[in-house]
């Protein structure tokens, strides 16, 4: 039986990913950083229920992946229920929108401390358990959490579903 991690699971792309493999005989770890919507997200009826140790099924996991803390903890419950893990999905994200009031460089350091440290430190904690010779990193990513976006305030009104932030401030 294959063993996959997968963060951000409690919604969207993770989420369906999530309830596919499901479905196929995987066992996967649903990743969410609250914990209630990660408990609900994987206890669904049908194939995605929680399921005994060593059987398939789904089981959430608390996983913070801006909180070096919380990582090293979400690896360490799956090494001792698992004790490997198959395929690693960063999908964990965040979109580049901020508060009104938040500056360039707060929206900035948010995209990149969970698209680019934030996976970083999932695949260091998650790496000694990935062990398998296919074992396998997959590294999703949208253009809600897109660098590119992020760092370009201009870009942002063309991606569409992406929040609106003030346009930054130009001298006269």
């Amino acid at each position: 039986m294959t063993i996959t991690v997968i963060t951000g699971a409690d919604k969207g792309l993770g989420y369906e990913t999530a309830r596919r493999l499901v479905e196929r005989g995987h066992t996967v770890y649903e990743g969410a950083r609250d914990a209630p919507r990660g408990r609900r997200a994987a206890g669904e009826p049908g194939a995605r229920g929680r399921r005994a140790a060593g059987e398939p099924g789904a089981r959430p996991l608390l996983i913070d992946i801006t909180d070096e803390g919380s990582v090293r903890a979400a690896a360490e419950a799956v090494r001792a229920e698992a004790g490997r893990v198959d395929v690693l999905m960063n999908n964990a994200g965040v979109t580049g929108a901020g508060a009104p009031d938040e500056t360039e460089s707060a929206v900035l350091r948010r995209v990149y401390e969970t698209h680019v440290f934030g996976a970083v430190r999932t695949v260091h904690a998650f790496l000694p358990l990935l062990t398998g010779g296919g074992a396998t990193v997959v590294n999703a990513g949208g253009g809600l959490g897109s660098l590119r976006v992020a760092a370009d305030p201009e870009l942002r009104g063309a991606v569409p579903g992406w929040a609106p932030f003030p346009p930054p401030r130009r001298p006269r």
